[in-house]
Formats: structure tokens, C-alpha cells, sequence
């Protein structure tokens, strides 16, 4: 465990109770100017989306986690 601007957390449960709701549709644009003289294709996807527990008592959070550099 650290303390640094970078740590991570973990949430850490059994997540059937967990669910995520999409907000909106998929949302995808394809981007061909800065591609064009590669012919490749570029693409910016959006997905809004909202999340909830059956029970939020199950969940726990492990904060402070730091990788290996």
C-alpha cells in the first residue's frame, strides 16, 4: 500500500450484485482527415453509462494500491 497521487483502488465483492446500466446508445465517429495520408481509419467511441449495487454493503474498497514500476 503507498500514498502516492498515482495509487490505484480496488473494489473488491461478488459482482453478480453488481449491474451497469447503459444511459444511451453507442455512440461511434470515424475519423478520416488525420488518417488520410496512411489510409488508415481512426474511430472515437462514446458510451454513457450509470452503475449500482444490490448491496452496497458488499463492496469493499482497497485504496492506495501501487503497481510495480
Amino acid at each position: 500500500m503507498g500514498t502516492a497521487d498515482k495509487a490505484a483502488a480496488i473494489y473488491a465483492s461478488g459482482f453478480p450484485l453488481f449491474t451497469i446500466y447503459m444511459r444511451e446508445l453507442v455512440s461511434i465517429q470515424l475519423l478520416k482527415e488525420p488518417y488520410a495520408e496512411t489510409g488508415e481509419v481512426g474511430l472515437i467511441c462514446l458510451i454513457r453509462q450509470d452503475v449500482a449495487s444490490a448491496y452496497p454493503k458488499a463492496f469493499t474498497l482497497i485504496d492506495g494500491v501501487m503497481g510495480d514500476e
